[in-house]
């Protein structure tokens, strides 16, 4: 069930409750359902838990095609789609203010809309399309009818703003509608209001124009940006100068008030188109910088970023603003249509000087959206502040949001060649081996028609090929792969008439550079150009003359190096040469059997190469069974032999080949006779289908018991095809549990790990009594810890006390050291006692009583090091931390909960952790935050947020964000005490952003004065 526009179902108590029943009834029917609703009403209405949430952001260039398509058939039927298409695409490609128009669904269409049945103009930005909105919807009716404009409304621009204004007056941009009527009927009657009211239908025909939107008994503006731009419209058609002093006044005395401080911004960026008004607007924006807030700091540099040649910024302010406005304004500098070139760098390079990393790595993604646009000037900018040194210098963060840096980089090259060239040569070598090298490869490949440089091209696969020497070839399939594609498009200039001996050339210059050296990096990424130039042929004469001059190379490893660069990429897509592949293929295989890794020039090599590719996981399995159709001889022998093809015959059950399956079902019951050797090698290929496959993962399951195969048994106890074999075969597997427990040390740690992997697959359930006698079974000290470890596991509420009688003859938790101790008078070796701790841990965390000695002694045993592994600590244990606050907050311990949130996150920063440990901790708790924030008293969020100073960024930012969720009016006031008092630059940027964006969705407070002008 798609459940559409569900936002509108949220908006009261008895909604949602309606909303969670429907849910509840569909998820016990097992019906499959899909919400679509607003962030912002899911957060409030929707349950966190009812499965996966997925955020729809901007269009990507397919979406984007298909809406303009369906736009331009509706709202410009005169003009063709190609021509619509053509526009919005140059403009997006280019990256022009308007390309933020043009990914956003709401705004593009508002495009289409309001062109008037012409092609719509490019040179918009979002401003613009809302003034062009109000002149074509609000001041005058040009909605399409018919499919032709026809003039429909009168003039509601008075009444539009009346709306706005007494929703900025109430706090609330989504009144009831029976108190709007009733507050714009006393504006009417004021003494300049009446030409203001026309009755109830004026409000009838703003919703009729969409204008605005009922919601049940509220009413509001389509969209919060709308109601903002029409407040600030009639902050404008008053007295500017006078409201815009008011606006700053409230916002200076009220900083959390950010619903009407995002009216405010409106306001200033409107007043800066008006020469009259600059002046006004400079007063505001200073006494802004100059209340110090973050908040406020962001609405004046907001304001700058938008007419930077109208708006001025007292000298040096920047240094001392917070990262937050600073980076704000670095993002809004590109989507400002109305502004030069020449003032959008000035404004950026004083960005870039400010000396803050966040910033400047924003900087370089505005400069990479600019380039598109402005190349020479962007290049000016990019050469005096010497961006690459300080992307691969100290500090920078850059490399790990490489996207914009390498856009900047590509698009640079093609206005100054020689110095850009050398400067994405150094790049790239600073970049050896990682995956972020095939990033900025595959860029280049993209830009290369724009870049065509044969010596670029040579520069490239030398520095690549000394990478990779450097750095033991890793990732060298993706590296060859990614720079493949930059050969290839720069062979595409090589003229037509020669084209097809030139690829002859190509094939014989790369087999002649793997017959000299199997590791050649140029030549394994030519085998790739080779592989995309067949694929795309059509000339069956040249397919097999290229086949002939690769597929004959006598050297003893070279064949091998055709496998993954050239015969698997092949198989993987239709083609011609697939076709023609496939039956080389199938030839080759005739030569079997041949042992694997067979190395020579003879026939054998060929056949064991040609298997090799067919069990690469890529190729399709039609493909496979498509190969093997054609080999002649017996089935059963070629499916059931190591040195023939049962490393395929996986592949083939999955293509649903009888014969396969007849000799499958013979292996299985035994009819079919197989060596070790075989079985092993069928087990090892099987393992990568039989997520695919219940038939295979049944079969497999049987061999692997009947085997003993304890190590596969092991891996496959989560594989969800594998499940119904597993407990059909839970007897068997007890035994060899069993029987492994009681033989020597390195097969009781194999029993017990695949013990522990059923039991967590609830395919075996072993209980506290069965575990404290394998506990007294086992000799070697890893096999017992993990048995302890399962404990938890069995402990029921019942059973919980005898969990931890079993594990007190280990160790237990010491109140007044605060350490988990060893038992008295007991040498316990390592691993047992951490395991001791561990399950110790979980136990209390899942059945134990709410009290400060409880919480204490989880966070103690939290960020207790582990003696096994040299002291170190983990932070795995939080876990065990989540699930004991989700209990409190569930079962009505708010007070315990917050004070055990605050332990959490005081321990966090004290216990030797490394930030990435911090984060990963702060992750494993976000779930219990949730519970606990939305639990407490204003009193215990509070003392939560007052801890902030004492945690991690992360854990402070997730706590932060729920607290907005669900305390939206008690939070504001405590987040924004906390960000006066200097919090890292880590945690004040996340948490201010989160303020601005939550709190344009309500004010503090009803404010009457605004429905009237400013004295």
């Amino acid at each position: 069930m798609l459940l559409d526009t569900a936002d509108l179902l949220l908006h009261s108590e008895l909604s949602q409750q309606l909303m969670a029943d429907l849910i509840g009834f569909l998820v016990d029917l097992r019906a499959g359902l899909i919400i679509a609703t607003r962030p912002l009403e899911a957060e409030q209405g929707l349950s966190p838990n009812i499965g996966s949430y997925e955020t729809l952001g901007p269009y990507d260039d397919t979406e984007m095609a298909v809406a303009v398509d369906r736009l331009a058939r509706r709202f410009v039927p005169n003009h063709p789609v190609s021509e619509a298409l053509a526009i919005v695409t140059t403009a997006v490609t280019r990256e022009l203010p308007i390309s933020d128009i043009c990914t956003s669904p709401l705004l593009l269409r508002m495009l289409f809309e309001l062109s008037d049945g012409n092609l719509p103009a490019m040179e918009l930005d979002v401003t613009g399309l809302y003034l062009r909105y109000w002149e074509h919807r609000v001041r005058d009716d040009r909605r399409m009818v018919r499919r032709t404009r026809e003039r429909t409304g009168r003039d509601l621009s008075a009444v539009v703003r009346a709306c706005a204004v007494v929703m900025l007056a109430m706090g609330t941009p989504e009144p009831q509608l029976s108190v709007l009527t009733e507050l714009l009927e006393q504006l009417a009657s004021a003494p300049n209001g009446t030409q203001l009211w026309a009755g109830a239908q004026a409000l009838e025909e703003m919703i009729a124009r969409g204008i605005l939107e009922a919601a049940g008994p509220r009413v509001k503006f389509f969209h919060q940006t709308m109601f903002e731009f029409a407040a600030a419209m009639e902050m404008m058609s008053r007295d500017p100068g006078g409201e815009l002093a008011r606006l700053t006044d409230f916002l200076v005395d009220y900083p959390t008030d950010l619903f009407r401080g995002a009216v405010l911004e409106q306001s200033l960026v409107l007043a800066s188109r008006n020469p009259l008004a600059v002046r006004d607007v400079n007063a505001s924006v200073s006494r802004l910088l100059a209340a110090g807030h973050v908040a406020l700091e962001s609405i004046a540099l907001s304001t700058w970023a938008h007419y930077p040649g109208a708006v001025e910024v007292p000298s040096g302010s920047l240094a001392t603003v917070s990262t937050t406005a600073l980076v704000r304004v670095a993002q809004i500098v590109p989507t400002v249509a109305d502004v030069t070139i020449t003032d959008k760098l000035r404004v950026l390079r004083l960005v870039w000087t400010a000396s803050n990393t966040r910033a400047a790595t924003v900087t370089i993604q505005a400069l990479a959206r600019l380039l598109r646009a402005h190349p020479f000037e962007v290049y000016e900018f990019y050469l005096s502040t010497q961006c690459l040194d300080w992307v691969l210098g100290p500090g920078s963060a850059m490399l790990a949001n490489t996207e914009s840096l390498f856009a900047l980089i590509t698009g640079l090259i093609t206005a100054e060649p020689e110095r850009i060239r050398a400067d994405a040569i150094r790049l790239l070598a600073g970049l050896s081996g990682t995956t972020v090298a095939v990033t900025f490869l595959n860029r280049l490949a993209h830009e290369w028609p724009s870049i065509r440089s044969t010596e670029f091209a040579e520069e490239i696969v030398t520095v690549i090929s000394h990478n990779q020497a450097k750095a033991g070839d890793t990732h060298g399939r993706s590296i060859r792969r990614s720079l493949g594609a930059i050969i290839s498009a720069e062979l595409i200039t090589v003229p037509a008439a020669r084209r097809a001996h030139f690829w002859y050339e190509l094939a014989r210059s790369t087999r002649d550079a793997i017959i000299q050296n199997d590791t050649d990096v140029r030549a394994g990424a030519q085998l790739f150009v080779l592989a995309d130039h067949l694929e795309a042929c059509d000339d069956a004469q040249e397919i097999e003359i290229i086949y002939e001059i690769l597929l004959t190379i006598d050297a003893v490893k070279a064949p091998r190096k055709l496998t993954a660069n050239f015969l698997a990429p092949l198989l993987e897509r239709k083609s011609l040469a697939r076709d023609h592949l496939v039956t080389r293929l199938a030839t080759m295989l005739e030569a079997l059997p041949v042992a694997p890794n067979t190395v020579g020039a003879d026939g054998g090599v060929w056949a064991s190469v040609a298997r090799s590719a067919l069990e690469d996981n890529r190729v399709p399995v039609c493909v496979v069974a498509a190969v093997l159709r054609i080999v002649p001889g017996s089935r059963q022998r070629l499916y059931s032999n190591r040195d023939y093809a049962i490393s395929l015959l996986p592949a083939a059950v999955r293509s649903g080949d009888s014969d396969a399956l007849r000799v499958l079902a013979g292996i299985v019951d035994g009819s079919i006779e197989t060596d070790d050797a075989s079985l092993t090698k069928l087990l090892q290929e099987a393992r990568v289908h039989i997520n695919e496959d219940a038939t295979l993962a049944s079969a497999y399951v049987a061999l692997a018991v009947n085997r003993r195969e304890v190590g596969l048994l092991t891996t496959t106890a989560d594989v969800p095809t594998a499940r119904v074999a597993l407990l059909s075969w839970a007897a068997s597997l007890q035994r060899i549990v069993n029987e492994l427990l009681r033989s020597n040390g390195g097969r009781q740690r194999d029993a017990v790990g695949l013990w522990s992997a059923l039991q967590k697959a609830a395919v075996l359930t072993p209980d506290v009594r069965e575990l404290d006698g394998a506990i007294a079974v086992v000799t070697d000290p890893v096999a017992r810890s993990v048995i302890i470890g399962m404990l938890p596991e069995a402990a029921k509420p019942a059973t919980s006390d005898d969990a931890l009688g079993v594990l007190a003859r280990y160790g237990s938790y010491d109140i007044e050291s605060a350490r988990f101790q060893p038992a008295d008078g007991r040498k316990i070796q390592l691993p047992v006692l951490d395991a001791a701790a561990v399950a110790w841990l979980r136990i209390l965390s899942e059945h134990g009583a709410p009290t400060n000695v409880t919480s204490s002694a989880i966070i103690s045993l939290c960020v207790r090091s582990r003696e096994n592994q040299g002291n170190t600590p983990d932070v795995a244990g939080f876990r065990s931390a989540n699930r004991y606050m989700t209990r409190l907050a569930q079962e009505g311990h708010g007070e315990e909960a917050a004070a055990t949130l605050v332990l959490v996150g005081r321990a966090l920063t004290r216990a030797g952790f490394s930030v990435k440990q911090q984060r990963t901790a702060s992750n494993m708790v976000h779930y219990a935050i949730r519970k606990v924030v939305a639990a407490a008293s204003s009193t215990q969020l509070g003392t939560i947020i007052d801890a902030f100073p004492q945690m991690t960024p992360v854990l402070s930012i997730f706590i932060a964000r729920a607290a907005l969720q669900t305390h939206p009016s008690g939070a504001f006031e405590r987040l924004e005490r906390i960000l006066a008092e200097n919090l890292p630059e880590g945690l004040a940027e996340p948490v201010a952003t989160d303020l601005r964006e939550r709190s344009r969705f309500g004010g503090s407070s009803a404010m009457p004065g605004f429905m009237h002008p400013a004295d």
